[in-house]
Parts: C-alpha cells; structure tokens; sequence
C-alpha cells in the first residue's frame, strides 16, 4: 500500500516528533538545522519532502539526542523501508530513505573527483569505496571481518 491522502506519512510523523521532543528541551529543530519554521512545517505535513542533508541532519539528531532516543529504532526502520511506505514524495527518494539522505555527500564526491586528474580518479574512487565500506560494516552493527579490523580508512 502506498502512502496517500489517509493522514501523516510515517516520515512526517517522526519529524513531527523530533520536533516536539526538541521542543520540550527548549530547542528549535528548524533553527538547528538551519530552515524557516514554514519550511518545517511543510515537511511535517506532507507538503515537501527535506532535501537530503536536511533529512540526514535530522534522522541524525533523532539517534543522537537523549531527548529523542526513544526515536531511534523508528529512525532504523524508516531508514530500511520501501519508500512508497514512507512518504508521498516517494519517487524522489529513489530506493530507500538511507540512500536519499546520503545524496548530497554522494554529488560532493563525485564533484571533487571529476575535478581530480584522469590518473588519480581511480585511487581516489577506490579510497571512497573503502572507506563507505567501513563504515556501512560499522553502521550494521555486525562484527567485522579480520581483514576490516586494521586501521581506519581515514583520508
């Protein structure tokens, strides 16, 4: 079933919350992340959907807070979920929120290594995928393997 016209999306409903828990703490969501309030509002009903490093700030606030950590296993399976569950906006996201939320910091890169000289694009693309490697393997919660068990891939 997709998400339609029968209330809230699941995604709206959990930035509604980040708010209010932040809101209870004296903290303004939209001011921490840098919008309008309107412009929060409209994502909290559904009228816009966050462009993706303001939904990574604040499914990252959502985890990271105390106040909010109560959200956390909400954000895990949001992040997770087929995005025709999660949103109206569903099309933009592309195959799930997590991907969407990283894809500001995937334009970055690939940015900074088409600007990079046809000799060092491979190292430099080969050095990204090992680091986003480590890091999926840390993120999953599952031990890692021997051969990740040395010392980071920190550029």
């Amino acid at each position: 079933m997709t998400v339609q016209a029968l209330g809230p999306s699941k995604l709206a409903l959990l930035l509604r919350d980040i708010d209010v828990c932040l809101r209870k703490q004296g903290i303004k969501l939209h001011i921490t992340i840098g919008v309008s309030r309107q412009q929060l509002t409209a994502w909290c009903n559904d009228r816009s959907l966050p462009p993706p490093e303001k939904l990574r700030a604040m499914l990252q606030i959502a985890k990271n807070y105390k106040s909010t950590s109560a959200l956390r296993p909400w954000v895990d399976e949001l992040l997770k979920a087929t995005p025709h569950t999660v949103s109206p906006h569903w099309k933009k996201i592309g195959r799930s929120l997590h991907d969407y939320s990283l894809k500001a910091n995937v334009q970055t890169v690939m940015g900074f290594v088409s600007g990079l000289p046809v000799h060092r694009k491979e190292e430099a693309l080969q050095r990204i995928v090992a680091i986003v490697d480590q890091i999926l393997l840390e993120e999953s919660g599952e031990p890692l393997p021997e051969d990740a068990k040395g010392p980071k891939l920190v550029p």
